[in-house]
Formats: C-alpha cells, sequence, structure tokens
C-alpha cells in the first residue's frame, strides 16, 4: 500500500453529484431549469452535466471543478418539483508521475451514463485504511481505463462512472464486465484469500442526457437505438411501476392499458402491495429507440400528473449465464456478529418504570439496534455506540428515580444521539435508494469525514491516556462546542483544515469531562485551602466558569499546541475577530483576554523558572501581561480598550486589574494540576522539528496522503497549519489530510471492532 500511497495523490478540483427525485411529468422541465439556472449564475457548460435517471432518481447534476465547503447548486434558488435530494462530495485520484486524473467532465459526454456506487467491504477497510481504495485504482487504470473514478467523503467510498453512446454498451458493461472485476478483484494483501469479498454493496444507476428524451432535439448523436438481443441472450425488459391517489386507480389503469397498447395474458398490469400501486412491464416490440420509450412514458406521465405521486422506470437485462458469480457457500460455517447493544426484560422494565425519559433511553436502544442490525451499515453507526452505552448507564444506575439535572441530561444526550444518527444516515445505502429524508446540516454525505474527526480526537485523548466514549457532531452554527464528551465543530470547518486547531480547545474540555479526579474545580479548589480560592469550585458561577474556560486553554497550549507563544495568541485572535466578535461585545471581550492573560502568565513561568508561586503576585503578573500591550493594540476591535473614556479610565487597564482581583488567586493552583498532566502528554508525544513538519504540509498541498507514522501528532500539524502566516491549504489537501486521518482511524484500529461482521 506504501507503494501505491506514493504513486497516487488527490487531484486539483471537486466533484460534486447530486442525485434528484422529481415530481412525475417534471422530469425534463427540471433539467433544463437547472441547466439554464447554472449557466445564469456564471457556470460555464463544460464544467456541469446534467443527466436524466431511471429507477429511484430521476435527475442527476455532476459538476466538476466545484468548491469542497459551499455547494453552487444552493445559490440557483428555489427549483419547483423537486422532492428530495442525496448528494456526495467527491475527490479525483491522481497519478503522479502521468499527471493524469481519474475522471475529467469531458470524458462523460456520450449521451449515455452509468452511475455504480461502490461501498468497500469495512472489515479489510479497518485492517488495511486506503489500501483497497488506491490499489482498486491502480488496477482500473491498467486494465479498464474506460471506467472512471472518484472517492467519496460519505458513505460509498467509491463511484464508478462510465459513458457509452450506447445503451447495450452500457448495459455489458454494468451487467457482466463490473459485477466480475468488482466480487472477485482483490487487494494485494487478500491476494489468495478464499473468503475475500471486495464490495459490500453496489448500487447501479443508467442515465441518459437531456437531449434523448426531449422531443425538439432530434439529431443522430442523440438518438439511441435500443439493444437487441444478443448471441448470449440477453434480453431488454422494462418495467414500469408507480403510486398514485387511491381514486385514480381505475384511471390510470385504463390510460396505462390505452396509451402502452397493454394486450394479453403476458402483458397486464400487477396490483401491488406497499408503497407502489401499479406495475406492469412497458411492451418494446414497436419501439426502435431509446428516445421513442422515454417520450412514450414522459406522455403518459404528463398526462396523469395530476395524480401520479411517484413512477418508477426499472431497466432489466436478463443474461443467460453469470460467471461472475460466487459461491458463497463454503463459507456457510462462518459466524456472524453483530455490534448491538442488549438489553434484558428486566432492565427494560426498570427503564421505563423511571418516566419517559427513561423509555426514551430504552427506545433510542432499539433504534440504534435496528440500525446496526444490518451489517452492511453497520459501519456508518458505530462510532456512537459508546455514547449510547454511557447514556445507558446513566439511567440505569439512577437510584431513587431520576433527578431533574439528570433527566435534563439523558434528554440532551438523546438530543444529540438523533442528530448523530441523521447525520450519518445521509446518503447511505438504505437512504439512497429508499428514503433519502435523514438531512445533516451540511446537506451532504459525511460519514468519512466523521471518522476523521474521531480520529483527531482520540489521538490526542489516547496519549493523555484516556478513554473516549463521545463522539463527533456536526454543527450548523460557527461555534466549536463540547457537551460532556460530545464535541460540535461547524460544518464548514470540518471541510477546513486550517481550523482544525481549534477542535483542540474542545478536547480538553472533554478531557476535563472524563478526568474529574484530575481536573475538577473542587479536586484543584478544594474548600481548606480558604473563601479566596474555593470559590472557584462552584460550579454555575462566573468564577467557575472562566477558571473552567481558562484551565481548557492553557492544556491546550500546553500539551496541543508548538508554536510560540506570539503564533498562537495570533491564531487564536485572527479567528476570535473573524468568526467570533460579531459585536463589540465588552463580557465576551473580557472574558477571552482573561484566557489569554492565562496563558501568558503560564508561558512566561514554565519557559523560565516553572510554576513558581512567588512569581505569580500582582506586580508580577501586571508586568507580564502590560509587555504584551503592542500585541493587542494592534487588533482593530480591541483598540477601544486603550482609550480613555469620559472619566478619564482605560477599560483595558481595568480589565488587567480584574484579572488580578479575580483570578490570580487560582493560577498557582491550577498550574501546578497542569503541570501534572503535561509530563504525560509528553512522554507519548513524538517531538517533530518545524522544518519535517513543513515538509508534510507541503506534501499535502500537493494532495499527497500522511501516513499514520507521519501524523503522530495531528493536533501539532492541525496548529501549525491555523498560522495566519501560512498559505491557504488547496482543497486537494484538505482532502488529502481527511482521508490521512481516516486511513489512520481504520488502521490504528481507534474504532470499535468490526473483524465479526463476516459477509
Amino acid at each position: 500500500m506504501l507503494d501505491l500511497l506514493e504513486k497516487w495523490q488527490i487531484a486539483d478540483g471537486v466533484v460534486r453529484i447530486t442525485l434528484f427525485r422529481i415530481l412525475p411529468g417534471k422530469e425534463l422541465e427540471v433539467g433544463r431549469s437547472i441547466e439554464t439556472l447554472c449557466e445564469k449564475m456564471g457556470l460555464k457548460q463544460d464544467s456541469f452535466r446534467v443527466f436524466r435517471l431511471f429507477g429511484s432518481y430521476d435527475l442527476v447534476f455532476i459538476q466538476a471543478n466545484a468548491s469542497l465547503t459551499t455547494s453552487d447548486f444552493v445559490k440557483l434558488g428555489t427549483i419547483p418539483f423537486i422532492t428530495a435530494s442525496s448528494e456526495y462530495v467527491c475527490y479525483k485520484w491522481e497519478d503522479r508521475k502521468t499527471k493524469s486524473a481519474t475522471f475529467g467532465i469531458g470524458e462523460i459526454l456520450n449521451p449515455i451514463l452509468g452511475l455504480c456506487f461502490v461501498k468497500i467491504n469495512p472489515t479489510i477497510v479497518q485492517s488495511s485504511g486506503l489500501g483497497p481504495e488506491v490499489a482498486f485504482v491502480e488496477y482500473l487504470r491498467n486494465k479498464l481505463s474506460k471506467i472512471h473514478m472518484v472517492g467519496s467523503l460519505g458513505w460509498f467510498e467509491v463511484i464508478l462512472l462510465l459513458s457509452e453512446s450506447s445503451l447495450s454498451s452500457i448495459l455489458n458493461i454494468i451487467g457482466e464486465e463490473l459485477p466480475r472485476l468488482i466480487y472477485r478483484y482483490e487487494t494485494p494483501e487478500q491476494q489468495g484469500s478464499t473468503s475475500f469479498f471486495f464490495a459490500e454493496k453496489t448500487l447501479s444507476l443508467i442515465g441518459h442526457e437531456l437531449d434523448v428524451s426531449d422531443p425538439k432535439i432530434k439529431t443522430n448523436r442523440s438518438t439511441v437505438p435500443l439493444p437487441k438481443s444478443n448471441s448470449s441472450g440477453g434480453v431488454l425488459s422494462i418495467n414500469f411501476s408507480l403510486s398514485c391517489k387511491p381514486r385514480a386507480m381505475g384511471t390510470i389503469e385504463s390510460e396505462a392499458i390505452k396509451h402502452f397498447g397493454l394486450r394479453g395474458e403476458e402483458k397486464h398490469i400487477n396490483f401491488r402491495f406497499g408503497p407502489r400501486d401499479l406495475e406492469f412491464a412497458v411492451p418494446l416490440d414497436k419501439i426502435k429507440t431509446l428516445n421513442e420509450l422515454i417520450q412514450k412514458l414522459d406522455k403518459f406521465r404528463l398526462s396523469n400528473m395530476d395524480t401520479l405521486i411517484k413512477t418508477y422506470t426499472d431497466i432489466q437485462y436478463n443474461y443467460n449465464e453469470h460467471d461472475w458469480w460466487i459461491d458463497a457457500s463454503e463459507h456457510s460455517n462462518d459466524v456472524k456478529g453483530y455490534l448491538i447493544l442488549e438489553i434484558s426484560e428486566e432492565e427494560a422494565r426498570n427503564l421505563v418504570s423511571l418516566g419517559p425519559e427513561g423509555a426514551a433511553v430504552a427506545s433510542s436502544i432499539y433504534k440504534y439496534n435496528n440500525l446496526v442490525g444490518n451489517d452492511i451499515v453497520t459501519d456508518a453507526f458505530v462510532d456512537i455506540l459508546r455514547f449510547i452505552e454511557v447514556t445507558r448507564k446513566l439511567a440505569s444506575t439512577a437510584k431513587n428515580g431520576l433527578t431533574v439535572a439528570q433527566r435534563r441530561q439523558i434528554i440532551r444526550r438523546l438530543r444529540d444521539t438523533k442528530d448523530a444518527i441523521a447525520q450519518r444516515s445521509q446518503g447511505v445505502y438504505v437512504g439512497i435508494e429508499e428514503a433519502p429524508f435523514a438531512t445533516s446540516s451540511s446537506g451532504i454525505g459525511i460519514v468519512r469525514i466523521l471518522k476523521a474527526l474521531d480520529c483527531f480526537v482520540t489521538v490526542i485523548l489516547n496519549r493523555l491516556q484516556k478513554k473516549w466514549n463521545g463522539f463527533v457532531l456536526c454543527g450548523d452554527f460557527s461555534r466549536f462546542e463540547h457537551r460532556d464528551d460530545l464535541i460540535v465543530v461547524p460544518t464548514d470547518a470540518a471541510l477546513d483544515v486550517q481550523r482544525y486547531w481549534a477542535i483542540t480547545h474542545e478536547t480538553m474540555h472533554v478531557l476535563q469531562h472524563i478526568s474529574p479526579n484530575e481536573l475538577s474545580a473542587r479536586e484543584i479548589f478544594p474548600s481548606n485551602k480558604g473563601p479566596a480560592v474555593s470559590r472557584y469550585a462552584e460550579v454555575g458561577t462566573s468564577f467557575w466558569y472562566i477558571v473552567h474556560e481558562i484551565c481548557a486553554e492553557v492544556l491546550d497550549y500546553s500539551v496541543c499546541c508548538q508554536l510560540d507563544l506570539k503564533e498562537y495568541l495570533t491564531t487564536i485572535w485572527t479567528y476570535l475577530i473573524d468568526r467570533i466578535f460579531e459585536h463589540h461585545d465588552k463580557e465576551q471581550l473580557r472574558s477571552y483576554l482573561f484566557r489569554s492573560f492565562a496563558v501568558i502568565c503560564y508561558d512566561q513561568l514554565v519557559s523560565s523558572h516553572g510554576v513558581d508561586r512567588a512569581l505569580l503576585n500582582p506586580t508580577s503578573v501586571k508586568s507580564t501581561i502590560c509587555g504584551k500591550l503592542d500585541y493587542f493594540r494592534a487588533y482593530d476591535v480591541l483598540r477601544p480598550l486603550f482609550e480613555q473614556d469620559e472619566r478619564g479610565e482605560v477599560e483595558f487597564e481595568i480589565i488587567v486589574k480584574e484579572f488580578i482581583a479575580d483570578i490570580l488567586p487560582a493560577l498557582p493552583d491550577l498550574f501546578e494540576r497542569i503541570e501534572e498532566i503535561v509530563p504525560v502528554a509528553r512522554s507519548g508525544a513524538k517531538k517533530q522539528s518545524k522544518k519535517v513538519l513543513a515538509g508534510y504540509i507541503r506534501r499535502l498541498k500537493g494532495g499527497r496522503i500522511l501516513m499514520e507514522n507521519e501524523l503522530h501528532n495531528p493536533e501539532v500539524l492541525a496548529w501549525l497549519m491555523g498560522r495566519t502566516t501560512i498559505d491557504n491549504l488547496p482543497d486537494k489537501g484538505t482532502i488529502a489530510w481527511i482521508l490521512s486521518l481516516w486511513n489512520m482511524y481504520h488502521v490504528q484500529r481507534l474504532g470499535p471492532d468490526l473483524t465479526k461482521l463476516i459477509s
């Protein structure tokens, strides 16, 4: 794998693939609207393509050279008649030597399109990380160059794109060549393994460009003949099913018989049980081209659009022999495991007896088990397993009923669990094929991004010898947050490598939560030290809050960051001014200044003398902070603090005095406790020079994947990339960073073990 990762890198240009469901009869109209609006917005005609699809989805929009963080499609405004969508943010691999990428928008210019979404077997991903994907890239390039490929940041890791001028060519590739390739393909690590399966799930879609179905367009290029039975006995059939309003079923049936000329016993309409109401095979004996077929289907949709709810056109192509079928009988004795949470009848009754919150905990366990009961989608949800277990423990161990505080905590955790499941459901198999209505705040599938974020936090806490039971949730707002052992990362920041450093502060808050014996205020500021110190242990007070934040800030600086003090402060304050300080809020400024003052004092002590209580006196602290006045004056948002008010007072000086009066008494005990923790972090850290780290950043800028030995301290690299003096990382660098963390998450087994999931 190392050799292949040295050969291949992420290419320039993000690809966005969006699937749409459209109201029956409006498919072509919506497709043309998308084309027109994109051109009006300024997208070049050669940067996107719109195809109609058969099956559960009706349209696909493919955009090259798109933005990683922002969708151009949402800028188009409301487009009527779209009923559902599923979006994938994708990347291309590139051969470093030839600079040739695995996909280009100019490679899908033919009228017929094939899409194949491939879920790589998660049990081999867990052991090999990116190995199977890059090996597959290499195989396609050497053996099947006509199949183009992009990688996805969602649940499906790979999307294959086929472009042909005839329907028969697409059917042959998808029906014969692709299964033979995918099912029997082996990575170098798996060669010789009799029980190896590369693809855990595939989903294939066939589409055509809009001109094929547009009756106004009549050219030789847009005319696509229907395939005839070939020498191997291949037979094409079109099954048309629909959902409609109950009162219209009789009319629809009569219309279908008349419109399609259904006659005889073999050409009849079936009544279906389930979401679809009627189904029939479309007679093809008088239809010679795909154009004629689509226009006939469209005419039926248009004439009945007032009563149709959804239509499905399924292409079926039967071969007499399938030499790519694999006999799985030899694996019939394999024991399949499931990562589910078992709950006894007694425990379930006890939870219900606690009231609605306890019953909701039991219900959340059942719902989670429903998700992971299908091993195909288990890997999308396993990272929240430990969080649910902790929630369950909170409820199950409650004595004499739940307190108000416990109820609130459980409600919050259940709400976070629901949001996490919704985000992880976006674009998974059951969602894309059946009901893609679970939405994440980003609107895209982000399963691989979430695992990368999980890796980032887990590595830091592992080095501190702490077990993390939480997960990462992408939020709708610009602020990073923590809630107990949960970390909330703004969605745009999850796709912005140069803001990953901000996650480390929240990780230190998680450390406070999971290490109460070391970092709780009650432990650091016991009552026997007198009221001047013990006041910081009163949870929920302003004193407790600011010292709680200062503790996380100093831990962040000492444990996660190798920048010097000026670079650290510049990174922090540039971010605060750009993202946080929307208005001149005195209390907000005061809080962040207190945090920076504490870091300045800590740095001054440990860089020269260590934590010396004698040096933490008002005179010394004031002198240390005032030595940084020119630094703070440089920011426009802080400049008014240095002006005299009508009383002749300077606000900044008042804030310094408040810091000395309100915070200084806490610093000696706080710094001593932090210095007890820092050696543990440093003992597990691998010291890397700025020159070496700068080399890693150059690799990322080129789209290169970093291996786990290069990501021993990802937070140090994140802080270095967050510096304002560094050039912006291109999108391919961000994707390379995400995939590097994702790869590390798997090969170092940082998540729950999937090896029991034999498939």
